[in-house]
């Protein structure tokens, strides 16, 4: 997140727009890549955290290096045969080639470290693996810096990455492989293997939803809308981070919660997260809509993003509609059915990239945007809800509070989107009035014991 809000600034107001399109299109490209891995990081995690005997824990580990080693071996190979004429325009080739190569066997490489990552969470190592996260950020932006400031060529940056990459595999296989015995089982991997496929095929979706858009901007539009886009989308990650942070607190939680069928109290703990999200999405969607043109001017520098009415208006309903649903996600992942919503999360994924293709040859980035935001209401928030309440024997019903919360949202986003930005009184009294509005539809929610509630999830984190 650190690199993410240096950087931009760094790219835009020192190097031409193309640069960082090509940066942006490259950190797009690199994930899927990591198909090749075969959801190797996602599923060590789990099984090596289960695991009791350290030998077996050992041997996870083992087979998880050697798929990674395949992994990097094939997406370069993969990279020499298909080469990147399909992704980038030839101008952009002839310019930065060398670069883009280097980047993409840099962020391969990291295919490797991806897994070391997992293998230090599922010791319980976790600020081991986030040392080496931090330190990977700190060196990417000493490069970049040093390409700025001290005008050294922009192949120091991939170059610098990729010698830190391969010194840190080195030193983990150096004190790693002695605790590792390096006989090889065939059925042992194979069963390895076999617990890898489902976390592969639940990725591919998700590489879908989250990876096509700055690709098909790049291929339909021109430098500038790829770069608006993904400011806009940076801003609104500060926002999806902050609630993820509040879904990380509550996942065990409520996990805790259903094992114990406490269905009542859950139904309960439902309303009470639709309340807070509502509340606080409110406040946060009033200040994008007001804001955001002032923040990205102190952020980029006056004039350097240019963004339109509709586009943030488009942002900020994804953003809503997005976040509410969470909700309803953390439930899933919690009540441990994730295998029954992978048909929705696949419908989702093809209508995403279905509909921004086809808007955005019409609309342009607002087509992009609005087939993200339209795939989640087609899809999520329409039937994730009912699976979630079923599983709590409970009806669910089209009136609601979760959708009335989601109408209000809505609303009061589209009615802060009309009026006068300037007109400071009037935002004033709506906001006040809006918040008159909120309380009465949520009558029915037991607001006293929301502070106790948010100190038991507070004392259930530690």
């Amino acid at each position: 997140m650190l690199s993410s809000f240096i950087l931009p600034p760094l790219f835009i107001n020192n190097f031409e727009s193309s640069f960082y399109a090509t940066i942006l299109v490259i950190s797009s490209l690199a994930p899927w890549l990591s198909l090749t891995l075969l959801g190797t990081p996602q599923y060590l995690v789990t099984i090596i955290s289960q695991t009791q005997y350290y030998f077996k824990k050992y041997d996870h580990a083992k087979y998880a290096i050697l798929i990674a080693f395949c992994s990097v071996i094939l997406s370069l190979m993969i990279i020499n045969i298909f080469g990147f004429n399909y992704f980038f325009k030839e101008e952009i080739l002839e310019k930065y080639s060398s670069f883009i190569y280097l980047s993409m066997i840099t962020l391969v490489l990291k295919f490797l470290l991806d897994v070391f990552s997992s293998i230090l969470t599922g010791f319980f190592l976790i600020h081991v693996a986030k040392l080496f996260e931090i330190l990977f950020i700190l060196i990417n932006v000493i490069a970049v810096t040093g390409v700025v400031f001290f005008n050294f060529d922009i192949i120091l940056i991939p170059l610098i990455n990729l010698a830190f990459n391969i010194s840190v595999i080195a030193l983990l296989l150096y004190f790693g492989i002695k605790k590792v015995n390096l006989i090889f089982h065939i059925k042992k991997f194979k069963k390895f293997l076999k617990g890898t496929l489902p976390f592969f095929w639940i990725s591919i979706p998700g590489l879908i939803f989250w990876n096509t858009d700055i690709l098909i901007l790049n291929h339909f539009l021109k430098d500038g809308d790829v770069i608006n886009y993904s400011i806009l989308f940076r801003i609104i990650s500060i926002y999806l981070i902050f609630f993820g942070i509040m879904n990380n607190v509550v996942v065990p939680y409520i996990g805790n919660k259903y094992a114990q069928k406490k269905y009542d109290f859950l139904l309960l703990n439902i309303e009470r997260q639709i309340f807070i999200y509502t509340f606080f999405g409110m406040i946060l969607s009033i200040v994008f809509i007001q804001y955001v043109d002032v923040f990205i001017d102190f952020w980029i520098g006056p004039g350097k993003v240019i963004t339109d009415k509709e586009s943030k208006l488009i942002f900020i309903v994804f953003f809503a509609t997005y976040f509410l649903t969470s909700i309803m996600n953390i439930h899933i992942m919690a009540f441990n059915i994730v295998k029954e919503v992978i048909n929705i999360v696949w419908i989702e994924a093809i209508l995403n990239l279905i509909i921004s293709v086809v808007l955005v040859q019409f609309i342009g980035m607002k087509g992009v945007i609005l087939g993200t935001t339209l795939a989640i209401i087609f899809t999520q928030l329409i039937f994730l809800p009912k699976i979630v309440y079923s599983k709590l024997g409970y009806k669910f019903f089209i009136n609601n509070c979760f959708y009335k919360n989601y109408l209000f949202l809505l609303s009061s986003i589209f009615y802060f989107y009309l009026i006068n930005q300037n007109a400071y009184l009037l935002n004033f009294i709506s906001f006040i009035v809006l918040i008159v509005i909120f309380i009465l539809i949520n009558k029915g929610v037991n607001r006293q014991d929301l502070g106790s509630y948010i100190k038991e999830l507070i004392v259930a984190r530690k």
